[in-house]
């Protein structure tokens, strides 16, 4: 009822990430892409990685995208935001 569901291409060899709110609001687009290249192929490690990730920056003061979306909005909060953390990650072959 509340999923956000959406369509997109795939092709032989990307790795699909879905994760839950605490991922995505700790870290940016662009640094978990980072995280899985630099996994080599090894999904376990890079959802590993990126959970740690989300949770170290999660307790952090670094600018995070809850708190430029945050600030965007007119409230003030600087870095993370402590939550739970769910990553999935999926090789289509």
């Amino acid at each position: 009822q509340h999923a956000a569901v959406k369509n997109i291409e795939v092709k032989r060899g990307d790795v699909i990430v879905m994760a839950t709110d605490g991922v995505w609001d700790n870290i940016f687009e662009e640094d978990l892409l980072k995280i899985v290249e630099e996994s080599s192929g090894n999904l376990k490690s890079a959802a590993k990685a990126i959970a740690e990730t989300s949770m170290r920056i999660g307790m952090s003061d670094n600018p995070t995208p809850f708190s430029t979306r945050a600030q965007a909005a007119g409230f003030q909060h600087n870095g993370g935001k402590l939550d739970d953390v769910t990553v999935v990650l999926a090789h289509v072959v």
